[in-house]
């Protein structure tokens, strides 16, 4: 009896072990998510002149995606990856009011509608707990209604909207009159057409009331357009105001000093991961890094011998890495799903058309085409050709991932949302969820016959310029420049073969592409029926100064007169300066 009831308790304790070892349902979730980082800046992607042996191991342990695609711009990219669903669904597109591709002004009505149902929030209500770090760029509103506070996270350090030249380390002092200049003459065209058309308006009334009280009121009008105008810039990237730090829902500074930005998200991440060790959580570190104007902290400025971009490169390679080791230290190294991605393409291009310059400008990479040579890919951030919509992807998740595998499959930013929820068994009926669930791949990455059969790559709430079918890219613009997505139309879209030109440089001929043309025309009737008829976009929400968010009023400013402490941090020998 003895023995018996000894095996017994051999065997209770050998499937307590089993069950205790077997793999949890609900890992946590790291997602790395860089702001303008080209396809060809990492070393895992073929980048020689930079290393960047942190995430180029995540590559080895994980798995990498050669064909990942985003939208173009910033705004609309992050509401697809937390949405799962294309932006125009959203309105988080271009409209035809406002010039800017992305949200502009903290004081802007417009932001990620309260309606959308975002990663955070399905995270929170199964069990994790969510944070934000970084570049929201979603949206403040009236009262802060779009902060990432109301889109399911719990925890939220870092800017509201993006970053820009005047948070630079090398702002300059006549950037706001420079700014405003260029924007009214250049951008107001629509409303200087309304102006028009109010004077004609005012001067047919004219003709039945009083002229001098017309005229009156027409000045009244003009001096009012040229102060909104005026106000307006301050609360879009005329003032140091406008570089605003915030926690949760409270500005903690206002302006921040740019260049410790990415050291402040690493002290943030180590201290998030440790203080939710016990239990499941979604992190979303957001990086500034490498958004225009690039900076690096004096931890490694001037380190890389290659220029600021290159110092802005190893200093993200270093935080990364500092991540990794934070999550092995807590002992949440196998329990966690590790995502990497980029918004979009690097910005090769000034919005006056002048290249930026190549030592604070990523590289949108080379690929091979069907011969073999390799192609560089063309165009930028906010154009539709490959370089500024396809990006780096890499996730990493062990034991399921298989180490150092590749794929090849068309996948998108929408997949995150759709492959979280395959993980956690949650299904949608009240919405359309564009993504496919990356599960499959994950588990077998040679498998590619099975995800998506086409992407859209949106611009403006008008149709898609651009589109990618199986193999194949369509183009329905041509556009003014590269690294731009709005152009003249084309009576017969452009095909390229991505296989044998990923650099898009010859165009199939049109007696060849009917097939995949007609193929296309009806992907696109198909999701146009899926639209409400008046797609509204939130960029055409008005910017209204006084919603303007200040700290400290009526001073409007909060700068701490301690220096940032970061001797919490460990730099490499090598970097650190003495």
């Amino acid at each position: 009896m003895a023995s018996h009831s000894s095996l017994s308790t051999l065997l209770c304790y050998l499937v307590v072990t089993v069950s205790c070892a077997k793999k949890p349902t609900t890992p946590n979730i790291v997602l790395f998510l860089v702001d303008d980082l080209g396809y060809g800046d990492l070393g895992c992607y073929g980048n020689e002149m930079m290393e960047t042996p942190n995430i180029d191991r995540l590559a080895s342990e994980g798995l990498k995606f050669t064909r990942m695609y985003s939208q173009s711009a910033c705004t609309p990219s992050r509401a697809a990856l937390l949405t799962g669903r294309y932006p125009i669904r959203s309105g988080m597109l271009k409209g035809w009011m406002l010039p800017f591709h992305v949200l502009a002004s903290p004081a802007q009505t417009g932001g990620l509608p309260e309606n959308e149902y975002t990663l955070a929030e399905m995270l929170k209500e199964n069990g994790y707990a969510t944070g934000i770090l970084g570049k929201w760029h979603l949206g403040f509103g009236s009262g802060g209604k779009y902060l990432p506070t109301k889109h399911g996270f719990d925890y939220f350090y870092g800017i509201p909207m993006t970053h820009i030249e005047i948070c630079g380390p090398s702002a300059g002092g006549n950037r706001l009159w420079r700014s405003f200049i260029s924007r009214y003459v250049y951008f107001t065209y629509k409303l200087w057409t309304g102006l028009f058309v109010g004077g004609l308006i005012f001067w047919v009334f004219s003709f039945i009331g009083s002229r001098a009280l017309i005229c009156l009121l027409l000045v009244v009008f003009l001096f009012a357009l040229a102060g909104y105008y005026i106000l307006s810039e301050f609360t879009i990237v005329g003032a140091r105001e406008s570089c605003i730090l915030m926690r949760n829902d409270d500005i903690i500074k206002q302006p921040y000093k740019a260049e410790n930005m990415t050291l402040k998200l690493t002290q943030e991440a180590l201290h998030y991961v440790e203080k939710h060790r016990e239990n499941p959580f979604f992190l979303l570190i957001s990086y500034l890094t490498l958004h225009s104007p690039v900076f690096a902290s004096r931890y490694f400025e001037g380190r890389s011998g290659i220029g600021r971009y290159g110092d802005a490169l190893m200093e993200l390679d270093w935080s990364v890495g500092q991540v990794l080791q934070q999550l092995k230290k807590q002992g949440l190294e196998e329990n966690t799903m590790i995502i990497f991605l980029s918004d979009n393409g690097p910005s090769i291009m000034g919005l006056d058309g002048v290249p930026t310059a190549r030592e604070v400008s990523g590289s949108t990479g080379v690929v091979e085409n069907s011969a073999g040579e390799l192609v560089r890919l063309r165009g930028g951030k906010v154009g539709v050709f490959e370089g500024g919509v396809r990006i780096p992807g890499i996730i990493r998740w062990d034991g399921v991932i298989p180490a150092n595998t590749e794929s090849r499959a068309l996948v998108s930013l929408n997949d995150i949302f759709p492959t979280v929820a395959d993980i956690l068994n949650v299904t949608f009926t009240d919405r359309i969820i564009d993504g496919k669930s990356l599960l499959p791949l994950l588990r077998n990455p040679t498998e590619i016959s099975k995800h998506h059969e086409y992407l859209l790559v949106y611009c403006t709430t008008k149709s898609p310029p651009a589109m990618i079918v199986g193999e194949y890219k369509i183009h329905y613009i041509k556009p003014f420049r590269d690294a731009v997505c709005t152009g003249d139309v084309l009576q017969t879209p452009i095909v390229y073969d991505l296989t044998d030109d990923p650099g898009e440089q010859y165009p199939l001929p049109a007696e060849e592409t009917q097939a995949v043309r007609n193929q296309a025309r009806e992907i696109l009737a198909r999701v146009q029926k899926t639209l409400p008829e008046s797609v509204w976009s939130e960029f055409d929400s008005l910017i209204l100064p006084w919603l303007f968010p200040y700290a400290n009023s009526p001073f409007c400013r909060l700068e701490s007169d301690v220096e940032d402490d970061f001797e919490d941090l460990q730099f490499p020998k090598v970097v650190a300066k003495d």
